[in-house]
């Protein structure tokens, strides 16, 4: 979106448009992939979830490989980003911990 703010009007509008477009596809992605709004809200089980996310991944990142395009990996990320980081942190031996960013940075640097 900031790319798009930085043209001149007339492509401004139509870029912000497509962007704007392109977030309300990944919305309705979300909604199919969860059957809510968001992954908390999700009246499926975190089985199916996790294995569609998992799966979304997969193919997204093969098609990426393949024709050699990484930044087609963020539309398993924008689509079902939530699960998926869920499904790492199911798969970690720890326990999670939730942490402010600007605290994070604090106890790194």
């Amino acid at each position: 979106m900031g790319a798009a703010c930085t043209l001149d009007d007339s492509l401004k509008k139509e870029s912000a448009a497509c962007v704007i477009h392109k977030y309300k596809q990944s919305r309705i992605l979300e909604r199919i992939l969860y059957g809510a709004d968001d992954l908390d809200k999700s009246p499926r089980s975190w089985d199916d979830i996790r294995l569609d996310a998992l799966e979304l991944y997969r193919v997204t990142y093969d098609h990426a490989i393949q024709t050699g395009k990484a930044s087609y990996c963020g539309f398993a990320w924008r689509v079902a980003g939530s699960a998926l980081l869920n499904a790492f942190v199911d798969d970690q031996s720890g326990k999670p911990v939730t942490c402010v960013l600007s605290v994070l940075r604090q106890l790194v640097i």
